[in-house]
């Protein structure tokens, strides 16, 4: 394959008809500008190679979807923040005890499937049961699987015993036992670690679950092993000792 940069700006790598999709529609959004068509977005081996909105010919051979002149295309959408575990019809705490693992998954990749249907072709999982949304992650690929998005997964979050979400298995009892979940996490293969900073669901959300001086040892725990931190924060004194040890984001953030 080889690069080129064509006419209308647009980076695209050149690769063999065979294996190539192409999706034909009227306009595209490419996240920063509206490009009224014809387009035509060119893959090759499952990744985005070529966009062309010069109205060029279908590359002979390549599989063609044509959604028609008043469709929009644009790229797969992102969720920053989901529970893949989950059903939001029924009781967390509930589902995650009783629940099999069998069952647990099972609604991992309905929930995944869910998203990638809706165009969300990537999701970041931020806590999930037994680390079972990797596994999910990791055989994905296998043959006759059900496609899903990309997964960027914590595993179970990082918490106080009988804490906020407690019922994932990610107790850990002050900074010593949290550095030692990072280190069997980033053993499982996480992509990120959740801790969550402050309680929540139902509890007093000004509570602090670990002060500024365990973040900031968490933090560092994680980066030695190439991690980031996102933290789980509702208090405004917690959200300003989570920055202060350098976490790498900050979920709900509410300033209570």
């Amino acid at each position: 394959m080889s690069e080129v940069l064509s006419a209308n700006g647009y980076r695209t790598v050149q690769c063999d008809s065979a294996g190539m999709v192409v999706v034909r529609a009227g306009r595209m959004f490419d996240g920063h500008t509206v490009r009224e068509g014809p387009v035509m977005v060119i893959t090759c081996g499952g990744a985005v190679t070529g966009v062309d909105v010069s109205g060029a010919a279908t590359p002979t051979g390549a599989l063609v979807h044509d959604f028609g002149p008043t469709s929009t295309v644009l790229p797969g959408l992102i969720d920053a923040h989901t529970h893949l575990v989950l059903d939001p019809d029924g009781s967390a705490p509930s589902q995650l005890t009783t629940d099999s693992d069998q069952v647990v998954a099972a609604r991992i990749r309905a929930n995944a499937a869910r998203a990638l249907a809706a165009g969300v072709t990537t999701v970041r999982d931020l806590g999930d049961r037994g680390f079972l949304t990797l596994d999910v992650r990791d055989h994905s690929s296998v043959a006759g699987a059900v496609m899903m998005p990309h997964i960027v997964a914590a595993g179970p979050p990082i918490t106080r015993p009988q804490g906020h979400c407690w019922f994932l298995g990610g107790d850990a009892d002050g900074a010593g036992a949290a550095v030692a979940t990072i280190c069997d996490h980033a053993d499982r293969g996480v992509d990120v670690i959740k801790v969550m900073a402050t309680a929540g669901m139902g509890a007093d959300p000004t509570l602090a679950q670990f002060d500024r001086t365990e973040l900031t040892s968490i933090v560092a725990a994680a980066r030695a092993v190439g991690l980031e931190v996102v933290v789980h924060a509702h208090a405004a004194h917690t959200i300003a000792d989570a920055v202060a040890a350098g976490v790498a984001g900050i979920e709900h953030c509410t300033f209570v």
